[in-house]
């Protein structure tokens, strides 16, 4: 609808000063296509590098609960402690992590 307009200007009232040279909207067209692909290329490998980065973060909480699970246990403990106490000193340090 909009692009009509200018399409009826310069067809139906003969308004010639719309008219625009093809080289320099080509050029400017050219110029930024180019800004917009080194830029989205850009965030394109910051955003990979925040998911690498946020993956690494992922595995080591895994990993650090896994042996909290595993290694707070009354094995070698002094004083043993109940399941239930246990069980809230890891939810402890699991939380504390997160």
């Amino acid at each position: 609808m909009i692009s009509g307009i200018p399409v009826l200007l310069f067809e139906i009232f003969d308004l010639g000063w719309i008219r625009l040279p093809w080289t320099p909207i080509a050029l400017l067209g050219t110029a930024v296509a180019f800004i917009i692909g080194f830029q989205s290329s850009a965030a394109y490998g910051r955003i990979w590098e925040a998911r690498k980065i946020w993956g690494g973060i992922v595995n080591y909480s895994r990993s650090w609960a896994m042996m909290v699970m595993d290694l707070v246990t009354n094995e070698h403990a002094e004083i043993p402690l109940s399941e239930a106490e246990l069980k809230e000193e890891r939810r402890i340090l699991i939380y504390r992590h997160i």
